[in-house]
C-alpha cells in the first residue's frame, strides 16, 4: 500500500524493484487539457521501494493543443525524471500568426514552472508577446491588449469548463468546443468540430 508521501519527494533509498520500461511510440488525446492530442514515447527507469522513483524521460513525437486561450499550438519537448516521480518539464508551444511565430517555453517543476516567450520575428517586447499568449491579437490597438488578453483568457477557461459540459449533454460527438470574444482586429465567434483521421 502506497500514500501520497510515497509518491513524492525523494527516491528509494533501498528499492526491491527497478524496471527498465520503454514506451513505443503511441497516440494520447486529452480532451480535458485544452483538447491536447498527439504521439509520445520515453524510456523510464521504475524503482519501487519504500518511495518510488523515476528516471529517464517521455517525450513529445509531435503534439497539438487546440484550444489554450482560443488558439491552436503544436508542442514539442518533454517531461523528465531525476529519481523522483516529480517530473521537470521542458515544452515549447507555437503559434503561427499572419506576421509572427509566437514560441512559448515552459520549464521547471508542475508547481513553480517558468514561461517564456519569443517570436519570430522580434518585433515585439516580451510583456506584448504574453498578451498574445493569453488573448492578444497582434497588429491590434496596443491600448487595448491587456485587456483582449484579460477577455480571452477568461473567455478560454470559461468555454472549456462549459464545453465540457455541453458535450455530453449532445447527441453527435464534438471534440471542440469553445467562443472567442473577439477583439480589435477579429470579431466574436464560436467554434464547434471534431476530429477526422
Amino acid at each position: 500500500h502506497y500514500d501520497k508521501t510515497t509518491l513524492t519527494g525523494r527516491p528509494p533509498d533501498r528499492p526491491w524493484l527497478v524496471a527498465d520500461v520503454e514506451l513505443a511510440p503511441m497516440k494520447v488525446k486529452a480532451e480535458d487539457l485544452f483538447d491536447t492530442r498527439g504521439e509520445i514515447s520515453g524510456k523510464l527507469q521504475v524503482a519501487v521501494g519504500d518511495t518510488v522513483g523515476l528516471i529517464g524521460s517521455v517525450d513529445i513525437e509531435n503534439g497539438i493543443v487546440g484550444d489554450l486561450f482560443g488558439r491552436r499550438y503544436t508542442a514539442t519537448g518533454g517531461v523528465s525524471f531525476d529519481g523522483t516521480v516529480e517530473p521537470k518539464v521542458d515544452v515549447t508551444l507555437q503559434h503561427e500568426f499572419p506576421a509572427l511565430v509566437l514560441t512559448a517555453h515552459l520549464t521547471g517543476a508542475p508547481a513553480t514552472i517558468a514561461l517564456d516567450f519569443r517570436s519570430d520575428p522580434p518585433t515585439y517586447t516580451r510583456d506584448q508577446l504574453a498578451g498574445f499568449f493569453f488573448g492578444g491579437e497582434p497588429g491590434g490597438d496596443p491600448s487595448a491588449q491587456t485587456r483582449e488578453a484579460a477577455t480571452g483568457a477568461g473567455a478560454a477557461v470559461l468555454s472549456s469548463a462549459l464545453g465540457g459540459r455541453i458535450r455530453k449533454r449532445l447527441p453527435v460527438k464534438i471534440e471542440q468546443l469553445g467562443c472567442d470574444p473577439g477583439n480589435s482586429v477579429t470579431g466574436a465567434s464560436c467554434t464547434v468540430g471534431r476530429w477526422f483521421g
